[in-house]
């Protein structure tokens, strides 16, 4: 039987503005360049870099099959967890100030860690977001579903308002 693999981008929508914000940067340096505006030039293609960078992160893909969980870019495989080496799987919210309204959660990602996280650990993990070390994709109801025919471990949440999971 041939391995089923179900994929899903991680933020596209914060992808898109990264790179528009990147652009605008980008275009906004080498106007500055022809003009020989040397310092605004560097200025502003420096500030670029991280939204391009970030954009770009966003566009990832997050591939479930029965070998594990892989963060892929362009066909290329960045990092890759197999299910025994996952051990936990969360849901998390980004606001982690939200003045105890539980319903303020900020954007709420669907993410998979190496090791069992205390809720100290994804507080922090939250508050430092994203989670380079650790793949993750923007929660969807159907990503769960899709999810739950590889793992069949609890789901951890924190800072997730009135979703159950």
């Amino acid at each position: 039987m041939a391995d089923l693999k179900k994929s899903f981008p991680t933020d596209p929508a914060k992808g898109t503005v990264c790179l528009a914000a990147g652009g605008v940067f980008l275009v906004t340096g080498i106007a500055l360049a022809a003009s020989a505006h040397w310092i605004g030039a560097v200025i502003f293609l420096l500030v670029s870099l991280p939204y391009l960078f970030m954009g770009l992160w966003n566009f990832t893909v997050i591939v479930l099959s029965d070998q594990g969980v892989s963060r892929c870019f362009l066909g290329k495989t960045l990092k890759h967890f197999s299910w025994d080496e996952i051990r936990e799987v969360g849901v998390t919210g980004t606001r982690v100030f939200n003045r105890r309204k539980k319903e303020k959660t900020g954007r709420i990602y669907l993410y998979f860690s190496p090791r069992i996280l205390t809720e100290d650990d994804r507080f922090e993990m939250a508050l430092r977001w994203p989670a380079f070390d650790k793949p993750y994709t923007l929660y969807d109801p159907e990503k769960v579903r899709e999810l739950r025919q590889y793992w069949t471990g609890p789901i951890a949440e924190h800072n997730t308002g009135d979703l159950s999971i």
